[in-house]
């Protein structure tokens, strides 16, 4: 089995950089997800142009969510893992402050080049092969396309989520023997 892990929103704090970056309150940016540029009331286009001002250590520096180490080594119990990760169109420094963030946190990861850079994730499924990522379109084209998926639980997509879900009872389940199931309503 080959398990693919996302990165913002599952391994890494986008949330947190972002509430830094723009000095939001956390909550509010985890609550609007892919709407976070209304919260600091600019446009996409602003959003990500300050982003991409703040350069490739920005992306780097983004801190590990606390279960990134547990959910890495659960998901490697059960087989192959890769990182699969979507950097942003209007962020060409994202693409390399990625790489080094997986250098500095996933070293074994980014040694062995287990890792893809790319926005069509769906390319990669197949049979015995799993996604784990928070983007619902993500986790539809993926299962769409033959791939076995789980809906990383976060702020943003509890409404295709039972309310009990939790990243730590994914990743107990992952414990458990490999059940990647997402529980989507």
């Amino acid at each position: 089995m080959i398990v693919f892990l996302d990165m913002d929103g599952v391994l890494v704090d986008f949330a947190h950089g972002t509430a830094r970056l723009f000095g939001l309150p956390l909550d509010e940016v985890e609550a609007n997800g892919d709407r976070t540029h209304d919260v600091a009331g600019v446009t996409q286009k602003e959003f990500w142009r300050k982003i991409e001002s703040a350069g490739r250590r920005w992306w780097e520096d983004l801190p590990p969510y606390p279960w990134a180490s547990r959910l890495v080594e659960a998901c490697g119990a059960v087989g192959d893992v890769y990182v699969a990760t979507s950097p942003p169109r209007d962020c060409p420094a994202a693409g390399s402050g990625k790489l080094a963030w997986i250098r500095r946190y996933l070293p074994e990861v980014y040694a062995a080049r287990r890792y893809f850079v790319g926005t069509n994730k769906w390319l990669l499924a197949g049979p015995d092969r799993v996604l784990v990522d928070d983007d619902i379109r993500k986790y539809r084209a993926f299962t769409a396309a033959g791939g076995q998926a789980a809906l990383f639980p976060r702020p943003w997509n509890m409404q295709h989520l039972p309310a009990t879900a939790t990243p730590e009872g994914l990743i107990e389940g992952i414990e458990r023997g490999g059940e990647f199931d997402g529980h989507l309503r």
